[in-house]
């Protein structure tokens, strides 16, 4: 009885600790209050609840309580509250448990939260004894004896309270003022022959790698955290200092999920609106409508586990779909919301980035936040190549998982047939690997099915020989639009494509220099100048010509000073058609109409391109992806609208002619018999529905696999960016 306010104290510190590591999930945040409410009605009222209930009868003194040879309603009420005090400290044991199985921490701080609860596990042991020996009471006759093992009982239970509640507070203590001591600096120096900065006990001489830049702001780098600091911002906020990145509102929907993200990864993968790092990821995207888009924070995995965790995390706790996320690999594509979550979390894959080669050089395996630049400068210098993307900067899972179109595509494929196996995370945080022997279903959907089924972390691709190759762009008066739709219907026939040539001839006007042209770049695999295969384009009047013998990777740079990032906004949009020269003529006499209603728009580039989609592409697996082309014969152009501007407000403007312009080349196909459904995802506008056009059978599939590996749809509720399978 005597011992009930310490018990009160103790226990609903340790409820009251729950409450600031764990209080991010709403289900561990009512468990603790009600805890707490338990705790409170049990022992507080306890003394005087004790003295009604054990009151001698009327007219004796309470000196006879003490000379009662068989207090029978004091032991009863003893053993009412030692059991209800019993349950409640197994309830304050296994409430975080389910948590802390679920952390993403090195082994040593798991082993020091073991540790913690095997002492708390000790106080419950003394609880179950008190409360036997409060039993035994009823039935011996000394009393005595048993009374003083139930005090003994109590007072462990007690301490064991009292210990746990405060090793926090104790740990911090000892770290701050003892272990950072100069003393103990000193004395453990001498013992250890070792400096506080870090030891190196293999003596190489090489230290510690230092972690990366913290995210809170301009604070130094994170340390290493213990147990006690579950995260930097939660776990006794006394000691740390973010009111200079963000509002310190507890309750806020950042704090309920952003502090969790720090919890699960560090501090230094987490980054918060007002931080450095979270300025520079936004800076980073490649259109300015996507770096208009504010998240709640950033999400920086460096190895799959920790996406493992992140995932695991937004689907178990938010499985009311309040939370949405985003997924980024290169940041590229330019419509708003796509790969970051205005209002969620942005999992930023920037940091799978590891290249490595097989053993004999025939697969690379890729993380899915490399580049595609970054890959060619790895593999040319060791004359090897993949059927990659064509510009530098562009991330390699976005890419990859839309198709994707490559110089090496007449030889190779689509990018995302060259693919021998890819590592995802589902739904539910499981990894699993997809190729043709295992999860073959899932290996066929993710080639074109996009973000719809996990977060691919690892992508293997096939390698093979390349050495320099030729490249040409030149610039030619719109008076020869004539000839170059008869040539480019020529050259890019079925029956007339070379494996070695991938081109694309466009159409472009530039508002700030008042120019309208016709444009050429010209690839060839190999290593021969003015290839003969091009000859008919290389003898057209020119404005303006360059060519060169290079590798991939200056290849790639190339391309992308085209479109410098971060420059300007973006707008890509796409339709598929056959191509006659009727109907090319069709789609250049569609943009050259168009102008007139966009020439005014500030910073205005308005362009349109055909890029040839031979057979030698698409069929090579077309039974092997998800993008239904395996009934088509002869080539394809895919047309690329491809526009950019300089203001906010000419966005719905843009948007209107482009679609308008779009309508209007299908129009044309349609008419001319020369209508293709197909929708190349990776340059899809955001009201175009490319895998509707994947075909019916394939669409099936696509909602069967999602079915198996998503069956809460949480790759279609909680990540709205990106093109979805039709419902």
């Amino acid at each position: 009885m005597l011992f009930a306010p310490v018990f009160f104290t103790s226990k609903a510190a340790i409820f009251l600790l729950y409450r600031q590591i764990f209080g991010v999930e709403k289900r561990i945040r009512v468990a603790v209050n009600i805890g707490l409410l338990i705790t409170l009605l049990l022992y507080l009222p306890n003394l005087p609840l004790s003295a009604i209930y054990n009151a001698p009868p009327r007219g004796n003194p309470w000196e006879s309580m003490l000379t009662s040879t068989a207090p029978q309603k004091m032991i009863i009420w003893g053993i009412v509250q030692s059991s209800i005090s019993t349950l409640l400290d197994f309830y304050i044991f296994f409430l975080p448990l389910p948590i802390i199985v679920r952390l993403n921490m090195p082994f040593r701080r798991r082993f020091q939260l073991v540790g913690v609860f095997t002492t708390a596990l000790m106080g419950i042991v003394a609880s179950v004894l008190s409360l036997v020996y409060r039993i035994k009471l009823l039935h011996t006759t000394d009393q005595l004896w048993q009374q003083a093992i139930v005090a003994i009982c109590a007072l462990v239970e007690n301490n064991v309270a009292i210990i746990v509640s405060c090793m926090p507070a104790l740990a911090q203590i000892l770290n701050l003022h003892v272990g950072g001591s100069v003393f103990f600096k000193s004395l453990r120096s001498r013992l250890l022959g070792i400096t506080s900065g870090g030891s190196n006990l293999s003596g190489d001489g090489s230290k510690e790698e230092r972690p990366k830049l913290a995210t809170f702001g301009s604070t130094p780098p994170p340390r290493r955290r213990n147990y006690y600091e579950l995260t930097d911002t939660t776990i006794l906020k006394s000691e740390v200092t973010v009111s200079n990145d963000r509002p310190e509102a507890s309750a806020s929907l950042q704090n309920s999920i952003c502090e969790a993200l720090v919890a699960l990864l560090g501090a230094e993968k987490v980054s918060l609106p007002g931080s450095a790092a979270y300025s520079a990821s936004l800076s980073s995207y490649f259109a300015l409508q996507s770096s208009a888009v504010q998240p709640l924070c950033f999400v920086s995995p460096q190895t799959t586990g920790d996406v493992s965790a992140v995932i695991g995390w937004l689907t178990t706790n938010t499985s009311d779909g309040s939370y949405e996320f985003a997924i980024r690999s290169g940041g590229h594509l330019w419509v708003p919301g796509a790969s970051n979550a205005p209002g969620g979390v942005t999992v930023d894959l920037r940091g799978l980035d590891s290249i490595e080669l097989s053993a004999d050089n025939s697969t690379a395996s890729v993380g899915v936040g490399a580049t595609w630049d970054a890959v060619y400068a790895k593999l040319d210098p060791l004359g090897l190549s993949v059927a990659g993307g064509r510009i530098a900067g562009v991330g390699v899972g976005g890419l990859t998982l839309g198709g994707g179109i490559s110089h090496f595509g007449p030889r190779h494929g689509w990018t995302c047939d060259t693919a021998t196996a890819f590592e995802v995370v589902l739904a539910d945080g499981s990894i699993v690997e997809a190729d043709e022997q295992q999860n073959s279903d899932l290996f066929h959907g993710l080639r074109g099915g996009s973000n719809n089924f996990g977060i691919v972390t690892r992508i293997d691709l096939k390698t093979f020989k390349q050495g320099l190759v030729w490249n040409s762009t030149t610039y030619h008066p719109i008076s020869t639009i004539d000839d170059h739709v008869k040539i480019f219907a020529n050259i890019s026939a079925a029956e007339n494509y070379d494996e070695n040539a991938s081109f694309i001839t466009g159409f472009g006007y530039s508002q700030s220099q008042g120019l309208t042209v016709i444009n050429n770049v010209l690839i060839y695999t190999k290593p021969v100048e003015n290839p003969p295969y091009y000859q008919e384009f290389l003898s057209l009047p020119t404005i303006y010509n360059s060519s060169a013998i290079l590798n991939i990777t200056t290849l790639s740079q190339q391309g992308a000073r085209l479109l410098p990032p971060g420059m300007a906004r973006y707008l890509f949009a796409t339709t598929t058609f056959l191509p006659t020269e009727a109907m090319l003529r069709a789609a250049f006499d569609a943009w050259n109409s168009s102008l007139e209603g966009v020439k005014d728009i500030n910073g205005l580039t308005w362009s349109l391109s055909f890029e040839p989609l031979p057979p030698a592409i698409y069929q090579r697996g077309a039974g092997a992806n998800a993008m239904g082309l395996g009934d088509r014969t002869g080539t394809r152009v895919v047309c690329l609208l491809s526009q950019g501007w300089a203001n906010q407000a000419d966005d719905e403007r843009v948007y209107a002619a482009s679609a308008t312009l779009v309508a209007a080349i299908e129009e044309a196909a349609r008419t001319l018999g020369a209508y293709d459904p197909f929708l190349y995802l990776n340059y899809a506008a955001k009201w175009q529905d490319p895998i509707a056009t994947y075909g019916n059978a394939s669409v099936q599939q696509l909602r069967e696999l999602r079915a198996r590996v998503d069956p809460k749809g949480v790759f279609t509720h909680l990540v709205p960016g990106g093109f979805k399978i039709p419902p």
